[in-house]
């Protein structure tokens, strides 16, 4: 049982590999950057990803690796796919999100281009 206040620390993706189980807390995760990119590169995302793209592959690889589905099931490699799901589904979801302007031109070049260059006679007026 845990005691009020005591953090339980995160085992990371190479405890699940060697084991076969996880050990994610409830509580108190903290993670590091390298366990971060070992779940990436589980399910072989890029260092970019959307959500969508996250959620996709993540059901892809679970259609292929289920112990239902028959041929190529591996019960170990979907433990693996399941807790690198959950370390970045657990990253995302304490993530900030930047609503300010300048983050939305950063995020979408092809809007500040025609912002910047609206005016200009090249590109007509709005």
């Amino acid at each position: 049982m845990r005691e009020a206040g005591e953090t339980r620390f995160f085992q990371g993706i190479g405890h699940i590999r060697s084991t076969g189980r996880s050990s994610f807390p409830d509580v108190g995760t903290l993670m590091t950057y390298v366990e971060l990119n070992e779940a990436l590169s589980v399910l072989g995302l890029p260092r970019r990803a959307t959500l969508r793209m996250i959620k996709s592959r993540h059901r892809e690889l679970v259609r292929r690796y289920h112990p239902d589905s028959g041929e190529g099931s591996d019960p170990e490699r979907i433990r693996a796919i399941n807790a690198a799901y959950k370390v970045i589904r657990d990253y995302v979801d304490g993530y900030r999100y930047s609503f300010a302007e300048d983050e939305f031109y950063e995020q979408n070049p092809d809007e500040r281009l025609r912002r910047q260059f609206a005016d200009a006679p090249l590109w007509g007026s709005r």
